[in-house]
């Protein structure tokens, strides 16, 4: 039986060049919708924490700070700061995609 399969596995037609150049263009259109479904991720979690952070916890991270100082400030300057929030959604959001994003055929 295995020598069967490898006797079947060998007696497969030959690929010409074409075929793989259309399997690599499929394989960049799963990479712009990978790509896609990313960048959208990452922008919902942006705008969620964004919400959650003004309108539901609002004044609370005011009293929050007052009683509970952080016991260091950031060593990065706020515009860093900024960036890393931002950028750390969009990692988030392509380990997520990357774990559900179901295995090519």
């Amino acid at each position: 039986m295995l020598l069967e399969r490898r006797h079947a596995a060998l007696a497969r037609p030959f690929r010409p060049l074409g075929s793989l150049q259309e399997r690599g263009f499929e394989g960049g259109r799963r990479t712009i919708r990978f790509s896609f479904a990313v960048a959208v991720t990452g922008i919902v979690l942006n705008v969620t924490g964004w919400a959650g952070n003004v309108f539901l916890l609002g004044s609370m991270w005011d009293r929050a700070d007052a009683l509970a100082p952080p016991p260091m400030r950031s060593p990065f300057s706020p515009p860093v700061h900024a960036i890393l929030q931002f950028a750390s959604d969009f990692v988030f959001a392509f380990v997520l995609c990357a774990a559900c994003s179901p295995s090519p055929p």
